[in-house]
C-alpha cells in the first residue's frame, strides 16, 4: 500500500485529463476537452487506449448524475466533485448491472457515488475484478467516494485475484439496501480506514478465503429488524478488526474456519440477538476488547493482562450454537460447542489454566481449564 508513490501522480500536472459533463444538453463534437467534455463517463474512458505507468489519465466528471455502467482501466483515475469528505454530487446510477467496475490495481476513484438501484444481488454498485493485467505498481484506491445500494445488490463487491491483492478505501462509505449487503468480499481483499459500514440488512460478508482489515474510525452498523441479518459474517475469510464498533440485530458470526482478531476498544454486540456465534471459527481478542449486547443486561466482566471479555451472567435458556445474547448460554455442564467460543492470548496464563484455554459452563458458572470461576 503505497499511497504516497501513487496517488499524486495522478494529481500532478503531467496526468492527461479528460473532461466529463453529464448536465450538458447542447449539441457539439465531443473530444474531452473542457469546452467540449463527454457526457457519458464510459465514452471518455473508452477513449484512452494509450494509458501506460508512465502515462496516466484523470477523467475529470462534473457534477451531475450519469444514468450509466462505468468500468475503468488501469492508470486512469476517476475523480468527481468532492472536497474533503464523501461525495454525493458525481452520481453513477444505475437500475440494473454493475455501477461502477474498477481493477485491483493501478486504479483511482476519488469524489463519486456510485448507486446501484438493482434488486440483483450481482449487480452491486462497486466492484472491484481481477483484470488479468497481474502485478502492478500499487493497488487500487477509493477516496472520498460512497458505494450505495438502494436494494438487492451489495454496496461493494471485492472478488478474488490471482495476486493476493487488496483495494483499499480511504474516507469512503459502503450503505447496503434492504436485502443486499453493504460489503461482500468474494475471496479477494478490503483495507478501509476513515469511513462507514452499514446496511439496512446485512453489514460484511467475507467467504471463500476474503480478507479485510477495517481500522479505526469504521463503525459497521445495520438495522435491527431482522434477526437472520448479522454486522459482520465471516463463512471461511478472515477479518481484522481495529478500533471498531459493530452492531446490528446480531453482531459477529463465524463459520467454516473463519477467524475474526479483535484488537484495542472493539466492541462487538448484537443490538437484540446475538452479539457473538461461531459454528468451526475462532475469535482471537488482544487488547482492550469488549463484548456486548448494547442496551440488554446484565453482564459480568472480567479482565486478564489487558483482555476483556463481557460474558452474560443471569437466566439464560439452553441455545448451543452462540453465546453472549438471550437464549445462547448453554444449561448441561461442558465446553462451549468445540471450537464454538475461543479466547486466547497467546503466552497468558488464564486463572491458573494454560494458554489458549477453554471456558467451561458447569451448569451454573464458566470455568477456565484451571477451575477458576470467570467471573
Amino acid at each position: 500500500m503505497d499511497l504516497a508513490r501513487f496517488t499524486p501522480s495522478y494529481l500532478s500536472t503531467g496526468a492527461r485529463i479528460v473532461h466529463v459533463d453529464g448536465a450538458r444538453a447542447d449539441s457539439y463534437a465531443e473530444d474531452g476537452s473542457l469546452i467540449r467534455p463527454y457526457k457519458a463517463i464510459q465514452d471518455a474512458v473508452d477513449s484512452i487506449t494509450d494509458q501506460a505507468a508512465d502515462k496516466k489519465y484523470v477523467v475529470s466528471a462534473a457534477p451531475s448524475v450519469y444514468p450509466e455502467n462505468v468500468t475503468t482501466k488501469r492508470h486512469v483515475a476517476l475523480c468527481g466533485a468532492s472536497g474533503f469528505g464523501i461525495s454525493r454530487e458525481t452520481v453513477i446510477r444505475t437500475a440494473s448491472g454493475v455501477a461502477l467496475t474498477v481493477p485491483y490495481r493501478e486504479c483511482l476513484v476519488n469524489g463519486i457515488q456510485a448507486r446501484s438501484d438493482s434488486a440483483t444481488p450481482a449487480h452491486a454498485a462497486i466492484r472491484v475484478y481481477d483484470d488479468g493485467g497481474g502485478a502492478g505498481d500499487s493497488e487500487t484506491f477509493v477516496v472520498n467516494s460512497q458505494g450505495l445500494s438502494t436494494d438487492g445488490g451489495d454496496a461493494v463487491l471485492v472478488e478474488s485475484n490471482a495476486t493476493g491483492d487488496t483495494a483499499i478505501a480511504l474516507y469512503t462509505s459502503f450503505d447496503g439496501g434492504p436485502s443486499g449487503r453493504a460489503v461482500h468480499i468474494d475471496g479477494g481483499g478490503l483495507i478501509q480506514f476513515l469511513g462507514g459500514i452499514g446496511g439496512e440488512k446485512n453489514g460484511v460478508l467475507i467467504e471463500n478465503g476474503g480478507v479485510a482489515l477495517l481500522g479505526a474510525e469504521v463503525g459497521i452498523n445495520c438495522s435491527d429488524s431482522d434477526a437472520t441479518a448479522w454486522a459482520l459474517d465471516v463463512d471461511g475469510g478472515f477479518a481484522i478488526l481495529l478500533g471498531n464498533t459493530l452492531g446490528g440485530y446480531n453482531g459477529l458470526r463465524l463459520s467454516n474456519g473463519g477467524i475474526a482478531i479483535l484488537h484495542d476498544a472493539a466492541n462487538i454486540g448484537g443490538f437484540t440477538g446475538v452479539p457473538v456465534q461461531t459454528a468451526a471459527g475462532t475469535v482471537l481478542a488482544l487488547g482492550n476488547v469488549a463484548l456486548d449486547q448494547f442496551g440488554a443486561a446484565p453482564w459480568s466482566t472480567w479482565s486478564v493482562a489487558g483482555i476483556t471479555v463481557i460474558l452474560p451472567t443471569g437466566t439464560q435458556g439452553a441455545g448451543t450454537t452462540g453465546v453472549g445474547g438471550p437464549d445462547q448460554r448453554p444449561t448441561a455442564a461442558g465446553n462451549v460447542p468445540p471450537i464454538s467460543y475461543k479466547f486466547f492470548a497467546l503466552d497468558i496464563t488464564l486463572g491458573g489454566g494454560t494458554a489458549g484455554t477453554w471456558l467451561t459452563w458447569n451448569g451454573a458458572a464458566w470455568v477456565d481449564t484451571g477451575g477458576t470461576v470467570r467471573p
